[in-house]
Parts: C-alpha cells; sequence; structure tokens
C-alpha cells in the first residue's frame, strides 16, 4: 500500500463525483435541501453511529474530535453559502437555516466555554466566582 505523502494526494484519489460533492457543498453550490438533509442532518447520523459502535470502544477520540471539528466547519460554511445563494428563491428558509448555524456556533462556544470554566454542577452551571478567591485554589 503506498503512503500518502499530502492531503493533495489523499484528495486526488478520491472518487471526482466525491471531490465534486464535497467542493459544491463548500461553495453553496447544492441546494438548501440537499447541504441540510444529506450534508449536515445523514452524515451526522452516519457520524454518531461510527463514533458509538467503532471509534469509541477502541480509542479515546481525541482523532476524532479533530475530525469531526474539520467537518463541522465544512457543514456549516457550505450550509450557510447555499442558504445565501438560496435566499431569493427560499427566503424563509433560507433565514431559518442561517438562524440554525448561528445558533450551532453560539451552542459550540457556550458548551466549550463550561467545559473549560468547570462544567456543571447540580443546580445549573458551576462556574467559579471572582469576588470568592478561595474557589480559584480549591479543587
Amino acid at each position: 500500500m503506498r503512503k500518502v505523502s499530502s492531503w493533495q494526494d489523499a484528495w486526488q484519489r478520491l472518487p471526482r463525483s466525491l471531490q465534486a460533492w464535497v467542493r459544491d457543498h463548500w461553495h453553496g453550490d447544492l441546494s438548501l435541501a440537499e447541504s441540510f438533509w444529506i450534508n449536515i442532518f445523514f452524515v451526522n447520523l452516519g457520524a454518531s453511529i461510527v463514533w458509538r459502535y467503532v471509534i469509541l470502544p477502541f480509542s479515546g477520540g481525541v482523532l476524532w474530535g479533530i475530525f469531526s471539528a474539520g467537518v463541522s466547519v465544512w457543514q456549516l460554511v457550505g450550509l450557510w453559502r447555499s442558504a445565501s445563494k438560496n435566499g431569493k428563491r427560499q427566503p424563509l428558509w433560507s433565514a431559518v437555516v442561517k438562524g440554525l448555524c448561528v445558533m450551532n456556533v453560539v451552542l459550540f462556544v457556550v458548551v466549550l466555554l463550561v467545559g473549560l470554566v468547570g462544567g456543571f454542577g447540580e443546580g445549573g452551571i458551576d462556574l467559579p466566582v471572582p469576588s470568592l478567591p478561595s474557589t480559584f485554589l480549591e479543587t
């Protein structure tokens, strides 16, 4: 088996139709329905199944997290661009999809910040209070 020397080499070895699909989604050239249902819904459903039954039992998942972040960026950028291009024909769905994209990014940032600051407590978010310096020293 030949070693892949670069991402470009790996990209060239993908079937042309898959390359075109990935590129078309990234540029927003797919319909809003294709971008949402296929590239968001079904890709996430398939990834969840792979994560649960293939990746999780055999590894810690750090590489999967990095891969998932890249796929998420591809999904959201392509979906946003598709919504922008289809905005005149489908103004309502375009606005709904853009709202979902914004909520997805906000949710990601909130979850990331909560994870960095301490997680969730039993009564809600467990955040250290800056006026009580002892909370920063206790673990």
